[in-house]
Order: C-alpha cells, then sequence, then structure tokens
C-alpha cells in the first residue's frame, strides 16, 4: 500500500484515480501500457496480488 494525498490507498484505487485525473479511458489506458483493457478493469477492481499468499 501507499501513501496518496495523505491517504493509504490500494494501488487498483490508485490506478484509477490518475487515469481518471488525466482523462484517459481504460482503453486509452490499456493502449499505452501494451496491455488489454480488460487488464486495466482488473487491476482497478481486483486485488492485484490476491493469489500470492
Amino acid at each position: 500500500m501507499s501513501i496518496l494525498g495523505g491517504e493509504e490507498m490500494e494501488l487498483g484505487k490508485q490506478i484509477k484515480k490518475h487515469r481518471q485525473e488525466v482523462q484517459l479511458s481504460q482503453e486509452e489506458s490499456a493502449d499505452r501500457v501494451y496491455v488489454s483493457r480488460q487488464t486495466i478493469s482488473n487491476w482497478e477492481n481486483e486485488p492485484l496480488w490476491k493469489n500470492l499468499h
């Protein structure tokens, strides 16, 4: 977890917040980092590390 604006946030929430601040769709974000739109959606909506434990 990280600190963003003085509040602790999960990584997925940070990704979504930044994407919305720069006014990108999930599709546009996906194109910029060479992944699918579904991957962006998964990052934003699911715990990234849930299968590591």
